[in-house]
């Protein structure tokens, strides 16, 4: 059977629907623009390009984020720019920015239709403003919705997750980094339950999760395993948005427990999980920390005056 034009539009828009592109190039020669976009296939268009008609993907842009100064002042809620540029205005005022632009999504769309970029038009959405609590609550649920499929199949060994088509990591409209996924599992009758350890790479924007399970009682602590899947993901995404901060620390591992765990940026981290963790269990926070510094005194190796001045820490930091 032979694809169409219209089927292979039909593709791409598929494939592009949820897809957020970021755009890091020239906005004006020597400046570079940070945006989020989205990008449809509205169709194709004949141009005449050296004196001869040339087939063109005609392409609608939405701009849903802006990301830095330069481009707050282009396309901020106080820019003069329309909130819709057409492919004139665009031509007449922008140009470096269009041609810039162009090459970009044609550098995407060129796997699928190897055809030069028309830009119809760009819409730049009103900005919103997100928590990072309502930022996070997606990813959490589907990174945790993989390694609970894994654990129900009752499979170990080391998986790369999303385990997809495109090889690349989650990609999440309202997130705003490519996150992976390194997850080792375990299986062993020396442990009564299951075990978690987890830790954030930001030099490639992995996260390396490691759950030792005992396979003869996964049915019975299944729902306390995803509970506190629920709270080492959302520790260490609040770890991946410090990155953007610039409030992320190198930690040395050889520091003390006391130091550790009062890091200004581990305080942070702690705080997003027991948040989501207390959430998930209709519960006080505090109650959710307390039993958590109680029964994980093998991972934070603290003593129990060390421990009450942590979660009292942790109490005063929340907000």
């Amino acid at each position: 059977m032979v694809m169409t034009n219209g089927d292979i539009i039909k593709i791409l828009n598929r494939y592009f629907t949820d897809k957020v592109l970021n755009y890091n190039g020239p906005i004006i020669y020597n400046v570079n623009a940070d945006i989020d976009i989205k990008i449809k296939i509205l169709g194709e268009k004949k141009l005449i390009t050296v004196g001869e008609w040339t087939d063109y993907l005609s392409v609608q842009i939405k701009i849903i984020r802006v990301n830095n100064d330069i481009s707050k002042l282009f396309f901020g809620l106080n820019s003069k720019v329309p909130k819709e540029i057409s492919s004139t205005f665009l031509g007449n005022n922008l140009w470096y920015f269009q041609q810039n632009l162009k090459d970009f999504i044609y550098n995407t769309t060129r796997y699928f239709e190897d055809k030069p970029i028309f830009i119809d038009s760009i819409i730049v959405d009103e900005p919103k403003t997100i928590s990072e609590q309502k930022m996070t609550r997606v990813p959490i649920r589907s990174i945790v919705r993989d390694v609970v499929n894994i654990i129900k199949k009752g499979k170990s060994g080391d998986f790369y997750l999303p385990n997809n088509e495109y090889g690349i990591g989650y990609d999440f409209e309202n997130f705003p980094l490519e996150i992976s996924l390194e997850l080792t599992v375990k299986k062993t009758k020396k442990v009564d339950t299951f075990k978690l350890n987890a830790d954030y790479s930001p030099e490639d924007n992995v996260i390396e999760l490691l759950i030792i399970y005992n396979p003869l009682n996964i049915t019975t602590s299944l729902y306390n395993l995803i509970g506190e899947l629920n709270e080492v993901i959302a520790h260490e995404l609040e770890h991946s948005l410090q990155t953007i901060r610039g409030t992320l620390k190198t930690t040395k591992k050889t520091e003390s427990s006391f130091k550790y765990y009062t890091q200004k940026h581990e305080i942070e981290a702690q705080i997003a999980g027991f948040k989501r963790l207390s959430k998930l269990r209709n519960q006080p926070i505090e109650k959710t920390i307390r039993d958590w510094f109680d029964t994980h005194k093998d991972i934070h190796g603290l003593n129990d005056d060390e421990k009450e001045m942590v979660i009292k820490k942790l109490l005063s930091s929340v907000n």
